[in-house]
């Protein structure tokens, strides 16, 4: 059994970038230029240089991976990154692919919080309907509006599960693809399938035990973000969940899922990326 959010990625990872400027020309290619701001992550690696161009790697491997060409990343200062995109990639999306960090988590449910937990999706759910009812009417401001109660909704879910062990540096390296886009069970929706490596694979099956056959789930977060809370059958309460195999079942478009699959395979934002004021 499965809690999920339905197509909650796209809005999910719908985070403001300003776009610098109007749309600019070269002698071949019409391109919009995004210019974000990179700031350090507490305990992280640091705003360097280092960081900076893994940062710069990270982006181009996204972008090449979803076919959105002809585009450049460039490192600018100060501690700035400029992305040019051809005008027919969709903004929207592309510009949450630029500034999502795309760190997965996988965090066991707090005790009691079961009520809780159904209420904050419920509430989360019905928040981003009226979000997206907003966005198709043209009505921005409302829509924007509606966004710091969404987040609190959101922070309010978080606090329901205990911090995580497993995380996307878990994911398995030597696997050709380290996570993939696969049609759902229904035909009409999309999952993301993630392989762990050794260690990943032990903390999964630790956990997965240990939530065994209770009402406790186990939520799969991106960044802050809860993208499915699936319960764990009493069937693994001898050996939880082996193989180090995982599917992300969050009813996503094919679109949404592929976003997913390209950020985990990638890996996350060694820095934080954020909007700066239009030129």
């Amino acid at each position: 059994m499965t809690q999920s959010l339905t197509q909650i990625l796209p809005r999910a990872l719908l985070t403001a970038v300003v776009i610098s400027g109007v749309a600019c020309t070269t002698q071949t290619k019409d391109y919009t230029e995004v210019t974000m701001q990179a700031s350090a992550f507490e305990g992280g690696a640091g705003l360097n240089l280092q960081s900076l161009n893994s940062t710069k790697a990270i982006l181009e491997n996204r972008l090449a991976d979803l076919d959105i060409e002809p585009s450049e990343v460039e490192i600018i200062e100060p501690n700035k990154i400029l992305v040019r995109l051809p005008q027919t990639a969709d903004a929207a999306a592309t510009q949450a692919l630029l500034t999502s960090t795309g760190q997965l988590y996988l965090r066991q449910q707090k005790a009691d919080t079961k009520a809780d937990l159904t209420k904050g999706i419920e509430e989360l759910q019905r928040l981003l309907v009226a979000q997206n009812t907003l966005l198709q009417t043209n009505q921005q401001a409302e829509a924007e509006a509606l966004q710091p109660q969404i987040d609190r909704t959101r922070a309010l879910i978080g606090d329901l599960f205990e911090p995580s062990q497993l995380n996307s540096e878990m994911l398995a390296s030597e696997m050709p693809v380290e996570a993939k886009a696969v049609a759902g069970a229904d035909s009409h929706t999309w999952d993301v399938k993630i392989w762990l490596n050794a260690q990943g694979a032990d903390i999964l099956a630790d956990k997965t035990k240990a939530l065994a056959g209770t009402d406790r789930a186990i939520g799969i977060f991106l960044d802050e973000v809860l993208l499915s809370a699936p319960l764990v059958d009493a069937a693994f309460a001898k050996t939880g969940i082996t193989g180090g195999e995982a599917l992300i079942a969050g009813s996503f478009t094919r679109e949404a899922a592929n976003i997913l699959a390209v950020q985990l395979s990638n890996g996350a934002l060694p820095v934080r990326l954020e909007k700066v004021e239009s030129n």
